[in-house]
This record gives structure tokens, C-alpha cells and sequence, in this order.
């Protein structure tokens, strides 16, 4: 059954004294720097309402990737089933699986501060904790040999970091909290590639037979190769006729007999933090043959986004 919505008058005491503010896209709060504790809540298209404690440490949803995977997750039928929730931040899609009837849900995250709030937000919006459980974990590392649980997952759910790892960055997390392992937070590769390519390469491991991942890639870390590692890691899949293979968007019922398509697709306007890194984004698209990594509109920049199913065969 699904749990009961939270009513915010009535649950005082679930939230305490902390300050409790509604995401609004349009708003020009910064969500990366709210005050320690400060509950986030957010309002799905489905009446599904979500509560996110936060922390500076931890990255706050705040972007059209994590509503957007929200929205599928929540159109997901996860009753019954095992979700994993793969390097899931504050726990944003298991909270949400777990709310539509999962009957347990696995966390998984680098960032200690984050693990941390992951099971205190589970608890906060209202679902039972003996149904989650959280590792912090670089990637799979924490789970890997688990009995319990490779193997035995229906669903992982991913949105991967997608910035390369360059020290001006690791720095500049350093400067923002000086206590935080900085050195170790969003470790993704120079390719910003890291995560994502994990999941595609192991992640079948820890599904049972017929279990699925949704994951988001985006055109700015080379659809074409993970067009190919798909094709090698999950079997055929769907592809579009450009030269951008993943430029399109199916119905997963309508797949026919492939293993992985591209569900959904959106095309988001590029983040001022992603600034610094378009250069070198276009010139490794043109040194490794791929095609433009970024949409250009009425002098703005645009990122493609693929969200991606496969199944285990």
C-alpha cells in the first residue's frame, strides 16, 4: 500500500523546528547553500509529495534531471519490489519508490553526510525503516559479494554526476566546507563518465531475472559511447537513424525485442557551473568522433537528455 501523505499541520513533530520551504523552479534560492537541516519539499505531477533534509555537504535536488526521474519513478509500479536507489544522494528515488509500494529499498552513496540524511529522510517522510537500508559505498564497492543482494534487485535508479573531475573543482568543494572529505565527493572520472559507466557494466549483476535500470545520460558524455556500451553490456537496443544514436524516444512497451531503449528525452538549458568545462567538452566530442555535445538556441547552450531502460535478460 502506498504511504499516506504527509500533512505538514498535522506532523509538526516529524519536522521539528527546522525550516521547512517548497521547491519552486522558477524561485532564485540557491539550494546548494541552505542552512544545516532546512527540509526541502517537493510536489510531483501525481500528488506525491516528498520531504529532503538537507545539508551544504550534499548535493540538494534542485535541477530538471531529478524532478524529471522523479516523475518516472513515481509512474514506475515498484509494489513489492527491490529498489536500489545507486549513488542516490539524499535518497530522493528510493523515497519515492518506497512511497509507491517498493518493499525495500537500498541505498547506496559516497558522500557520508548524505548517507547519513538518506535514512533520516526515508524516516521523515513517513515510511517504515525496516525497509531501507543504506551503504556508503563508492559505487558498488560496499555490496559487492552481498548475498542479499546481488542478484536479487527489480529496479535501479540512477542520476549519475556528469562533471568531469578536474582539481579546480575538488578544490573549490574544499573551500565550501572545510571539514568535508572533499578529495572523495563526486569522484566521476575525467570523463564524467564514472558512475554511469559502472552501472552499465555491472549493474546487471545485481538484478534478479527480469529486473530493469533507469538510468539519465546526457549528449555532453558521448552518446555514441554509451550507444556502444550498451549494445555490449545489455544486448540489442534501439537507435536512432542521425548520426546521434540516442536521439529519440519509445514507448518501453512498443521496444519489440530490444533489451534497452531511450524512454524519454528533454533538452535542458546548460548550467552556469558547467561553464568552464564546454571547451574541453566540444573538442574530446570532435577528438573521439562524436557528435556536438550541446544544443544552440538564441545564443544559449542545451544539453540533451537521455533517459535509458534496460532490462536483464
Amino acid at each position: 500500500m502506498k504511504t499516506p501523505e504527509l500533512n505538514l499541520e498535522t506532523d509538526k513533530d516529524l519536522c521539528g523546528q527546522k525550516t521547512i520551504i517548497t521547491y519552486d523552479s522558477d524561485s532564485n534560492i540557491d539550494y546548494q547553500s541552505l542552512e544545516v537541516g532546512t527540509i526541502v519539499k517537493y510536489h510531483l505531477s501525481n500528488d506525491l509529495d516528498i520531504l529532503l533534509e538537507t545539508h551544504p555537504n550534499a548535493w540538494t535536488p534542485s535541477s530538471l534531471f531529478s524532478l524529471t526521474m522523479c516523475e518516472l519513478v513515481a509512474a514506475d509500479d515498484c509494489r513489492g519490489k527491490v529498489v536500489m536507489d545507486f549513488a542516490g544522494g539524499l535518497g530522493m528515488f528510493g523515497i519515492v519508490a518506497g512511497k509507491g509500494g517498493a518493499a525495500q529499498v537500498i541505498g547506496t552513496e559516497l558522500n557520508p553526510y548524505a548517507v547519513t540524511l538518506q535514512g533520516s529522510n526515508w524516516e521523515l517522510n513517513g515510511l517504515n525503516p525496516k525497509d531501507f537500508q543504506s551503504f556508503e559505498s563508492n559505487c558498488f564497492a560496499a555490496i559487492q559479494g552481498n548475498r542479499e543482494i546481488e542478484g536479487k534487485v527489480d529496479r535501479i535508479y540512477l542520476n549519475p554526476p556528469a562533471l568531469p573531475d578536474t582539481e579546480e573543482k575538488l578544490q573549490a568543494r574544499l573551500k565550501f566546507a572545510d571539514q568535508f572529505r572533499g578529495e572523495e565527493w563526486n569522484r566521476n572520472g575525467d570523463r564524467g563518465r564514472l558512475v554511469m559507466d559502472t552501472l552499465i557494466t555491472q549493474g546487471s549483476s545485481y538484478l534478479a531475472p527480469g529486473g530493469e535500470i533507469l538510468f539519465i545520460a546526457t549528449s555532453k558524455n558521448g552518446p555514441r559511447l554509451t550507444h556502444r556500451l550498451m549494445e555490449k553490456y545489455w544486448g540489442k537496443g534501439i537507435q536512432s537513424d542521425s548520426d546521434n544514436p540516442l536521439d529519440y524516444s519509445i514507448n518501453w512497451e512498443e521496444r519489440g525485442d530490444a533489451n534497452w531503449a531511450v524512454v524519454h528525452r528533454i533538452n535542458v538549458a546548460l548550467a552556469n557551473y558547467h561553464t568552464e568545462f564546454v571547451q574541453s567538452y566540444q573538442k574530446l566530442a570532435d577528438l573521439e568522433g562524436e557528435p556536438s555535445p550541446f544544443i544552440e538556441e538564441e545564443a544559449n547552450l542545451y544539453q540533451q537528455l537521455y533517459f535509458i531502460r534496460a532490462k536483464k535478460a
